[in-house]
């Protein structure tokens, strides 16, 4: 009798431990193998435009643009729809910017657009293709971009020129230069001059093309040389008579001073 109890206890022990088997087994029959991911790392933004004129050979400035901080990639796989997304400053790629995907097609898309005609930065949108294999991938990501840049060097010129319009709109200041990114052509600029005068200078520019203006004395040395980069530069350099005005027969118009402005500086 008592070898049955044994029997039996030994039996209803053994066999919730094989149903458990059993289901482990059958949990990993159906199992999906892991999909491999590809490390895709952003290294840089590049700016698509047409192609640029011979470079200068005695240039020495190459103009960095600034960008929006915040710029959202949208990596989106052609096959089955899904999307990835990265966050990323476009002014720093000293960080490590990456993500991992699943091999595929994926079209990539990102946007810092703007309503503003006029920018201390440069809107830009990111779009383009990559093919994902098994090899990790560096992308420079394709950039494009609906404005200008407009520059004044400093020299000679003691206040920010301003865009003349409904309200006068003063250019933004960056390391020994007057900017600003811009939408809208043709422009009108009103220039102080370190002699006292002020002019209005027409100005017309488009896309993806950089308009440069420098204003000099008698004397003065080492004119600024622009690096042909990214943009297309056209750069004027004007020099300042006696009287305080340009010699170059060029289109502007003389601004008189505010009464108020006479007053308190003593310039005619």
């Amino acid at each position: 009798m008592s070898s049955d109890f044994f029997n039996k206890l030994s039996i209803g022990g053994i066999w919730p431990i094989m149903v458990a088997i059993l289901i482990l087994f059958s949990c990993k029959e159906d199992e999906k193998p892991t999909e491999s991911q590809t490390k895709v790392n952003l290294t840089g933004i590049e700016l698509v435009a047409g192609p640029m004129p011979n470079g200068r050979l005695n240039a020495s400035i190459t103009w960095q643009h600034l960008f929006p901080t915040d710029l959202q990639v949208s990596f989106k796989n052609r096959q089955d729809g899904k999307s990835y997304e990265l966050k990323i400053n476009p002014n720093d790629f000293s960080k490590s910017y990456f993500l991992e995907l699943p091999g595929g097609i994926y079209t990539y898309q990102g946007s810092t657009s703007s309503a503003n005609p006029f920018s201390p930065e440069l809107p830009i949108t990111v779009t383009g293709e990559i093919q994902v294999g098994t090899s990790d991938i560096d992308l420079k990501l394709k950039g494009y971009s609906t404005y200008g840049l407009l520059t004044f060097s400093k020299r000679n010129i003691p206040t920010p020129p301003a865009l003349t319009g409904t309200t006068a709109f003063p250019l933004f200041e960056k390391s020994g230069f007057f900017y600003v990114y811009h939408k809208e052509s043709p422009l009108k600029v009103d220039v102080s001059l370190s002699g006292g005068k002020r002019i209005r200078l027409p100005v017309a520019n488009s896309a993806y093309s950089h308009a440069q203006f420098q204003f000099r004395v008698t004397g003065d040395t080492d004119p600024d040389q622009f690096v042909n980069k990214d943009f297309n530069l056209t750069q004027r350099t004007f020099t300042l008579s006696a009287d305080g005005y340009p010699t170059e027969m060029v289109t502007y118009l003389p601004v008189e001073l505010p009464q108020s402005q006479r007053e308190t500086s003593g310039l005619a």
